[in-house]
């Protein structure tokens, strides 16, 4: 078919392939980005939303929706980055961060799911120090198959590791100032239930499946507890042409350890992007476009992304 948004079964060239995904898996697999537009097929405006889209990014990847998905996206864009970039030694700087708050996951509140096994923090810490030797996740299909699976606990615990990192964030600065206003100021107000920085955290952040929303990420916080920057491109099902995009953090010349996330948001939910990347630059790594054509099988793409547009707020 000479239109990407209409392949069928029936058409499918020789070097193509159908995904089938088991629904309770973490995450989906690498798609094209313009399979995006089958979403909303009828809808020109979102069509056109999903073309531009593709001058800067190839694929995306579906979050599972339990109410973790932000939290499981930034985790689990930083450990891919990671593993592709071919920088092995940040999975021990992952670590150094996680066990700064390994001793206060006694705080948090423990999955019920007795088919999930429990996973600690010093336990996750260990691994990702074994990655970092080259110990485990010696290629892609090692690591997907131990993150992939919810019932090896491995992803809940990169989710309350980062749940606490945020957690404790919020206590620790709750009067550190954001545009000239109050980090508590900017949250509390939003959560007529609650009163007092603890409290909120102990309802909205602590808890697995509580879903990440309103200024505890549009100011970013996670990514800079995982010393990350991070654009979050909103996409609505609307009848506008524009999408928002949001990057964190907003100066530019903070040195980001770790890597660049990537979001795609939906209203309620957050899903993975892949930008087109030339390369991979000092102290922004990230998936090569080798390396994401090889996966989509997708050679004769040739947009590039444009750097210099990540500081817009509108596509």
């Amino acid at each position: 078919s000479d239109n990407p948004l209409q392949i069928t079964i029936q058409n499918l060239s020789d070097d193509q392939v159908i995904y089938l995904s088991n629904s309770l898996d973490n995450f989906g697999p690498y798609l094209p980005i313009l399979s995006l537009a089958m979403e909303s097929k009828y809808n020109q405006h979102f069509i056109s939303k999903v073309k531009k889209l593709s001058d800067y990014y190839v694929a995306w990847r579906s979050i599972r929706g339990d109410g973790n998905c932000y939290y499981r996206a930034v985790i689990l864009s930083i450990l891919e980055q990671i593993l592709y970039s071919d920088m092995k030694y940040k999975f021990n700087l992952l670590s150094q961060i996680f066990e700064s708050i390994s001793f206060d996951e006694k705080n948090l509140p423990v999955s019920k799911n007795e088919d999930v096994k429990y996973f600690s923090i010093k336990e996750l810490c260990r691994l990702l120090k074994a990655a970092s030797e080259g110990h485990i996740w010696k290629n892609h299909d090692d690591f997907i198959s131990d993150i992939l699976n919810p019932k090896l606990g491995i992803d809940l615990a990169l989710i309350r590791a980062c749940r606490l990192l945020v957690s404790k964030y919020l206590k620790l600065n709750k009067n550190k100032l954001f545009n000239g206003i109050s980090l508590s100021d900017s949250i509390l107000p939003s959560y007529p239930d609650v009163s007092d920085m603890d409290t909120y955290c102990s309802i909205y952040v602590d808890p697995l499946g509580e879903d990440a929303e309103g200024p505890l990420v549009m100011l970013g916080i996670l990514p800079q507890c995982l010393s990350c920057a991070c654009v979050i491109v909103f996409l609505k099902n609307d009848q506008s042409d524009t999408m928002i995009l949001e990057t964190f953090p907003d100066d530019s010349n903070q040195p980001m350890i770790l890597s660049t996330i990537h979001l795609l948001l939906r209203p309620g939910h957050y899903d993975l992007l892949y930008p087109i990347l030339p390369n991979l630059e000092d102290g922004h790594p990230g998936i090569s476009s080798e390396v994401m054509m090889s996966l989509l099988n997708d050679t004769d793409k040739k947009s590039k992304i444009d750097n210099n547009n990540s500081n817009n707020n509108s596509y």
